[in-house]
């Protein structure tokens, strides 16, 4: 008996002996990694007041919003970010919704659990959508919503489509993940590796969307790859990221929830996407151009990866 108590007070033990270290690299995660996004209208020290001005005079959406988790991201991980964004926008927690999926065996299966979670939220008469919100999708979430905004003849699974208005992606894999690559031996691993035949389905079926997609991205984010975080032919809007741990740190960067939280509220953006720029290290993949732009070059650049639950809501 004695043993068993022991055992279960060991990983207690094993967070309180790891948490100086945490502290130790918190200074390190400074928004530091890469050059300014010159393209921003504000600096990040200039965007606490901005949120301030936010929540002090609230507005009413357009439509709801819909948070669409990472990869195994649990519950609480989003909480803080989603209480963030309904205070910076509306004020009205019922305006929001966020959406988990633990444990999935593809990424079409999430798409299921999405619209039928979003169905239950704000029930719809059509037989065949759900009413119309926006989402955001963080990591993996991103490409949960693409798959779920598919009309049902052109996709393998049941249930209601999720009919969205515009749709926000933070370091989702578009062009595939860097760890998915590497480490994925299962859905929805496989079908987040760089190139893949999944991949490829959902560039297809993109040509044919009907929502507006815009993409964010920090820079250094070594599980996906920065250069991975837009579909082809779009660029995303970028800003510097973390010297470690960037692809999780993206939802507390203070210039792309700023800029999210503006365009939500249907004020003028802070930035505009541009190409991403290249940093020193060797980076294998693709690097996309605008898609309102109609290029169609692509430069041989950055990597690829999966995902893992997102971070929290620390300001940067």
């Amino acid at each position: 008996m004695h043993r068993r108590g022991a055992r279960r007070r060991l990983p207690r033990a094993a967070l309180l002996a790891l948490a100086p270290v945490v502290l130790a690299l918190l200074p390190a995660c400074g928004y530091t990694a890469g050059p300014e996004n010159e393209l921003f209208t504000i600096a990040r020290a200039d965007a606490r007041a901005e949120f301030a001005r936010m929540r002090a005079s609230p507005v009413e959406l357009e439509r709801p919003v819909v948070i669409l988790n990472g990869y195994r991201g649990p519950g609480y991980a989003v909480q803080p970010f989603l209480r963030r964004m309904a205070r910076l926008t509306s004020n009205e927690r019922r305006d929001w919704h966020a959406v988990n999926y633990t444990e999935v065996s593809s990424i079409e299966r999430a798409a299921e659990i999405a619209a039928n979670a979003v169905d239950a939220r704000w029930p719809s008469d059509d037989p065949d959508e759900t009413i119309e919100v926006d989402v955001i999708g963080i990591s993996m979430g991103g490409l949960v919503a693409r798959e779920a905004a598919i009309p049902s003849e052109g996709r393998g699974r049941g249930g209601k489509r999720l009919r969205i208005a515009r749709l926000y992606t933070i370091g989702t894999p578009h062009r595939g993940a860097t760890v998915a690559e590497r480490f994925a031996v299962v859905n929805p691993g496989l079908q987040m590796s760089p190139g893949s035949a999944y991949l490829a389905s959902l560039d297809e079926a993109f040509e044919a969307a009907d929502y507006e997609l815009i993409a964010y991205t920090q820079l250094n984010d070594t599980w996906v790859g920065d250069q991975n975080t837009a579909p082809p032919g779009v660029d995303a809007i970028w800003s510097p990221g973390t010297p470690i741990f960037s692809h999780f740190r993206m939802t507390g960067n203070r210039l792309i929830v700023a800029d999210l939280a503006r365009r939500l509220r249907g004020e003028t953006p802070l930035a505009e996407p541009s190409p991403i720029p290249d940093l020193d290290r060797p980076r294998p993949g693709l690097r996309g151009r605008n898609r309102a732009a109609g290029s169609s070059k692509e430069e041989e650049v950055g990597p690829k990866l999966p995902e893992r639950p997102e971070a929290g809501d620390g300001e940067g």
